[in-house]
């Protein structure tokens, strides 16, 4: 362009390709600037996120945790409740069992008993009869 136009276009061309040069880099800066603090307040963004998802993390780890030790407790007491009722009824069973031997002995008792009461009387009649 510098030789096809004349010396005071050229100029004229010149000073106003600096003065649009010179505004686009000014622009470019403010753009980069901007970006650089939108890049800035992300990552700042990103990092409370991220510290606010560990700390979240933590705190369900403490809960199930919680959760687990309390789970464990329940268990344990039902169990035990358990094993209490178990040796309740064991004891009963061998009570009752106890006792239906001592019923079945005295079931003997009285059956021998009868049947020698009935020959006492069988003699007793047959002596009557003589």
């Amino acid at each position: 362009l510098e030789g096809r136009l004349p010396q005071e276009e050229w100029e004229q061309t010149r000073d106003l390709l600096k003065v649009s040069e010179s505004k686009l880099a000014e622009e470019a800066a403010k753009q980069r600037q901007e970006l650089e603090r939108i890049l800035e307040a992300q990552q700042e963004a990103l990092e409370k996120a991220t510290k606010d998802n560990s700390k979240q993390v933590e705190q369900l780890k403490e809960t199930m945790e919680e959760a687990r030790t309390k789970n464990e407790s329940r268990v344990a007491a039902l169990n035990k409740e358990l094993q209490q009722e178990i040796a309740k009824r064991t004891k009963s069973e061998k009570e009752v069992a106890a006792l239906n031997e001592k019923l079945q002995q005295e079931i003997a008792k009285r059956t021998k008993s009868e049947k020698e009461v009935a020959a006492l009387n069988e003699k007793l009649q047959q002596e009557i009869a003589k």
